[in-house]
Formats: C-alpha cells, sequence, structure tokens
C-alpha cells in the first residue's frame, strides 16, 4: 500500500486512515489530525467518514496527487476542530495585538504635531534673527564709519 500525500510505503493498513470521498490512504501524521493517536480515538462512524485534506476542502484527490495544503474539514474530527481553535487563538492574540495600534497612531500624530509647531517657531524665529542680525551689521558699518571719521578729526586736532 502507497501513501497517497508522500508516497512512501505504508507498512500496515492499521497505521493509516483513508479518506470516504477518494479512497486513499494516509499516514495520519500527514494529514491535519497530526498523529496516529488523534485517528484511533476517532469511533468507527467518524473513521468511516472522515476525508483527506484535498477532500475536505472541495477537490476531489487522484490517487497520484501530492498535497501541501493542510485544509480544516467542515464539521470534523476533533483534530480539525483542534485546529480550527489554535488558528482562532492565535488570530485572537494577532488582533488583541493590533488593538492599540490605533492608539499608537492617536499618539504618533499629537508627536508629529508638536514638532510641526516646535519647528514652525524655530523657523520664525530663525527668520527674526536673520532680520536683527541685517540690523545690527548695517548698525555696526555706521559706527565703523564714525570711528574713523572722528580718528581722522582727532588726529587733525593733534
Amino acid at each position: 500500500m502507497i501513501s497517497a500525500k508522500c508516497t512512501p510505503e505504508l507498512s500496515s493498513p492499521e497505521k493509516t486512515a483513508k479518506s470516504s470521498v477518494c479512497e486513499a490512504s494516509f499516514h495520519p501524521s500527514r494529514t491535519r489530525m497530526k498523529s496516529l493517536e488523534t485517528y484511533k480515538q476517532m469511533n468507527k462512524d467518524r473513521r468511516a467518514k472522515w476525508k483527506c485534506d484535498q477532500c475536505a476542502a472541495g477537490g476531489k484527490r487522484s490517487r497520484n496527487t501530492d498535497e501541501s495544503s493542510d485544509s480544516v474539514e467542515d464539521g470534523g474530527e476533533s483534530a480539525g476542530a483542534f485546529d480550527v481553535v489554535t488558528a482562532f487563538a492565535k488570530l485572537s492574540t494577532q488582533m488583541a495585538a493590533l488593538t492599540s495600534v490605533p492608539a499608537s497612531i492617536a499618539d504618533l500624530k499629537e508627536s508629529v504635531e508638536f514638532i510641526s509647531t516646535q519647528f514652525d517657531a524655530f523657523v520664525a524665529d530663525t527668520a527674526q534673527m536673520k532680520s536683527s542680525f541685517a540690523k545690527l551689521e548695517n548698525k555696526n558699518q555706521q559706527l565703523k564709519m564714525s570711528v574713523e571719521t572722528l580718528q581722522s578729526k582727532v588726529n587733525y586736532l593733534e
């Protein structure tokens, strides 16, 4: 007997799971069940109705098709329900992390507005200082000329 998913020989029919739709055999550890124990814990009725990952997803498999995705069967076995619960728990954790994002964005917006206001004040102060500097430079030139004039008068008087 050959495994429909990984193609190595299946050692024993008791250690395989058989899809009720495509009738392919699988190592339970290579399906969404994750282990042979999970498959053995299912009652006979559930095992008889079990669908491989591809059949559970709605696509019938041929006996030589290699499957790489692990889907969860609707109304599935305990392992499928466990996968849904695990996925939901992971999703809930990720969603909880996202709940702080709006507050973080609001804090960031407030910080940017504060920095923008400070920058605008800095630009205005710099422009005022530049104007004051130009006036002082002009006044300094006038004083230099006055000093030179006074120096020449003092030299003439001596």
